[in-house]
C-alpha cells in the first residue's frame, strides 16, 4: 500500500504539470486509465471583476457549482470537468476511485489546492487483509450504473461494498444475502455510535470492510464541500434495530461521522432516510419496530440483487471547511457482527460548494 501511496504522489504531480503545460484537454490523452486533471501552479492569487451580483474570482481558485459565477477567472460560468471517462471496473488503483467520485484536480505543488493523497484500507485505517487482497478488492468497482441508477456526474460512480461492489451482470458479482470475505477490522474513531432510533442497540465488530481516503488542499475560494451518495442494504427488513445494522459513514479528519440523518442516527438500515423499500399491505412498513414510509416504493432496488431489500435513494452531504486548508475525507462501508447480509453505497458527484452553516445530510435535489 505505501509503494502505492508514493506512486500516487509521484503521478499527480506529473499529471498536473501536463495539464499546466497546457494540454487543454478534461482528461491527459493516450491509453491506460486517463489522467487526474490539474489546473497547475500555486494556489491564491489575486481576484478580478466579475458580475451579476457574483463576488470576485480567484485566478487558479475551484469552480463552485451550480452559484452561476466564474470563480476561477477562466471565462467559464458553471463548468464541469470530467475525469472519468476511461476507467476500468475493476480498477485497484485508489485514484481511479477518487476519479469516479469526480475529484479530478491534483495539487501541483506544496502551495497549490488539491489531491495529494488516495489510498484505500479497512474502515479504521488499516491495511488491506494480507492473503485477501482479492476479495478485498471486490469491495470497490468503478460503474457506470448499478440496476436502473445512473452516475449523478460524468461516466462512472464509485461503488464501496461490504459485499462485491458490482452490477449483477458485473464479472465478480456475488449475491448481497450471504458473500462473507471472511476477515475483520477495528472500529473507527466514534464506533459504534448511539443509535437514537433503537433503543439498546450495539454495532458489532466490522467485517469485510472498505474505506477509501482521499487527502487534500482546500481551494483558496472554497468553504464547503458536497457529494452525492445512495445506500442500499439487504438487512432491511430483517435486521432492523439489531447488532448487526451495516454502515457506511463518512469521516472528515477527527470530525466524526458527517453522514447522519436528522436524528443523528448513522447511514444503516436503521435511518429515517431508508425510503426505498416495500412490504405486503404497505407502504408504510414496520419493521423491527420502526416505521418506514418507503415512499420511493422499490424501483430503485431493481436488478441490483437488492430486490425486496431497502436502500435510501440519492442524498447529499454537504460539510464546510476551511479555504487553503488540508483535509482528509474517509468513506467507509462495513458489515456489524458478521459476513452476511452485505451493504453497498454509490458515491458521486463531489463538487465545491458555497454553504453557510454545519453539516448537513438531504435528500439529494434532482
Amino acid at each position: 500500500m505505501r509503494c502505492l501511496t508514493n506512486f500516487l504522489g509521484y503521478y499527480f504531480a506529473i499529471c498536473a504539470l501536463v495539464v499546466a503545460a497546457g494540454c487543454g484537454s478534461e482528461e491527459t490523452p493516450g491509453g491506460g486509465t486517463g489522467g487526474v486533471v490539474g489546473t497547475g501552479g500555486a494556489g491564491g492569487g489575486g481576484g478580478s471583476g466579475n458580475v451579476g451580483g457574483c463576488p470576485p474570482c480567484v485566478e487558479r481558485g475551484a469552480e463552485l457549482a451550480d452559484n452561476g459565477c466564474d470563480d476561477n477567472c477562466n471565462g467559464t460560468v458553471d463548468e464541469s470537468i470530467t475525469c472519468d471517462t476511461t476507467l476500468e471496473l475493476d480498477s485497484t488503483a485508489s485514484v481511479d476511485g477518487a476519479r469516479a467520485i469526480d475529484i479530478c484536480k491534483a495539487a501541483a505543488s506544496d502551495e497549490d489546492w488539491g489531491v495529494t493523497l488516495v489510498e484505500y484500507s479497512l474502515p479504521a485505517g488499516e491495511a488491506p487483509p494480507g492473503g485477501q487482497q482479492a476479495a478485498f478488492d471486490l469491495g470497490h468497482g468503478m460503474l457506470t450504473s448499478f440496476g436502473t441508477v445512473t452516475p449523478r456526474e460524468g461516466f462512472n460512480l464509485l461503488a464501496l461494498s461490504s459485499g462485491s461492489a458490482r452490477d449483477v451482470d458485473d464479472p465478480g458479482y456475488q449475491d448481497p444475502a450471504g458473500f462473507d470475505k471472511g476477515y475483520q477490522s477495528g472500529q473507527p474513531d466514534g464506533f459504534p455510535p448511539n443509535v437514537p432510533a433503537c433503543s439498546g442497540a450495539t454495532l458489532n465488530t466490522p467485517h469485510d470492510g472498505i474505506a477509501l481516503t482521499v487527502e487534500l488542499r482546500v481551494p483558496p475560494n472554497a468553504s464547503a464541500f458536497a457529494f452525492d451518495f445512495a445506500y442500499y442494504t439487504a438487512d432491511f427488513p430483517t435486521l432492523v434495530c439489531s447488532d448487526f445494522s451495516d454502515v457506511f459513514a463518512v469521516f472528515l479528519g477527527t470530525a466524526g461521522n458527517l453522514s447522519v440523518d436528522d436524528a443523528g442516527n448513522p447511514i444503516s438500515v436503521n435511518s429515517d432516510l431508508l425510503d426505498a423499500c416495500g412490504c405486503d399491505g404497505g407502504p408504510p412498513c414496520d419493521a423491527g419496530g420502526l416505521t418506514f414510509e418507503c415512499s420511493l416504493g422499490e424501483s430503485v432496488l431493481s436488478t441490483t440483487g437488492y430486490e425486496g431489500a431497502g436502500a435510501t435513494g440519492w442524498l447529499t452531504t454537504t460539510a464546510p471547511v476551511e479555504s487553503d486548508s488540508e483535509i482528509a475525507i474517509t468513506f467507509a462501508i462495513w458489515d456489524s457482527g458478521d459476513g452476511a447480509f452485505d451493504a453497498t453505497v454509490l458515491i458521486d458527484n463531489f463538487r465545491w460548494v458555497e454553504h453557510e452553516g454545519g453539516v448537513v445530510t438531504e435528500v439529494a435535489a434532482e
